[in-house]
């Protein structure tokens, strides 16, 4: 009976502690000031915890149903705070509008977002957060899988394609042209597909001119849409800008391609899509 009574006592403990993690999770209401977390929260089977997503979240398709509260450079501090939210869920850019929000009683968390290994660790921790950690060990470990799956796989590739992504340029013409660089989201993104980033510097997001442009000479060039409204005329329009280039392998052999999917810009659930979209451009080439 000695021996049986700590063990019981043990047991009791935890069952409290348990059911006071559990308890806790269900008292939270989420304001996501980022896609990225906006996603992952719903992955974890969380968005009925949301009560405030950023202008920018788009997926999944629910939470266009949520208060939108702003965004990095424009919060709705009054919306946010009548959302009735106890917690929010920031980017590293956004830790001033926490600091803000923690003078009205609103605790918040600071995710990284700038690489594949930022979204895996925003995973854990948002699966801590709102008691859903066996649910995010299993996307872990999906994405962890899959991820060393496709760094076996291009292994036996004979030559990777350089490739360029632009994330940002002036219309018109060619020129300043903004670049995703080693270390990023995007340049793990080219790797997974089997590609090679093109670009060997030691900048995140480099700005790039015409003559380096023309010394990297990707062999494709993909240029992020900011907009999913663009219209056709518009990417005609973006797509002759690149013939003054007509040196570059990528504008000779006609492998230049304009993206307006979201999961190239989201690091998020989806990255995988991205790195199979990315994939089959390659592979069609």
């Amino acid at each position: 009976m000695k021996r049986f009574f700590p063990i019981f006592i043990f047991f009791l403990i935890s069952i409290f502690i348990c059911g006071n993690d559990i308890n806790s999770a269900r008292q939270l209401k989420i304001v996501c000031l980022a896609p990225n977390l906006c996603e992952i929260t719903f992955a974890l089977g969380c968005g009925d915890l949301i009560v405030g997503v950023s202008d920018f979240c788009e997926y999944p398709p629910e939470c266009e149903k949520k208060l939108h509260v702003g965004g990095l450079l424009n919060p709705n501090f009054e919306a946010i705070i009548s959302s009735g939210c106890n917690v929010a869920f920031l980017v590293p850019e956004e830790k001033w509008i926490g600091e803000k929000l923690k003078n009205f009683g609103i605790k918040y968390y600071v995710f990284r977002d700038y690489t594949i290994s930022d979204i895996l660790d925003s995973i854990k921790k948002i699966g801590d957060i709102t008691g859903k950690r066996e649910k995010a060990r299993e996307i872990f470990k999906h994405f962890v899988d899959e991820v060393n799956r496709l760094k076996k796989e291009n292994k036996s590739l004979k030559k990777r394609k350089k490739i360029l992504v632009v994330v940002g340029r002036s219309e018109g013409k060619v020129r300043n042209v903004y670049i995703a660089g080693k270390g990023t989201f995007l340049d793990e993104i080219i790797q997974l597909a089997g590609g090679k980033n093109c670009y060997n510097g030691k900048l995140k997001y480099p700005q790039v001119g015409v003559e380096g442009i023309l010394s990297m000479n990707p062999d494709v060039i993909f240029e992020l849409i900011p907009d999913k409204n663009f219209k056709n005329k518009t990417l005609e329009r973006m797509k002759r800008d690149w013939m003054a280039l007509s040196e570059i392998n990528a504008v000779k052999n006609g492998r230049i391609f304009f993206i307006e999917d979201t999961s190239f810009v989201v690091p998020g659930m989806r990255f995988l899509d991205a790195v199979k979209k990315l994939k089959a451009y390659l592979n069609n080439d």
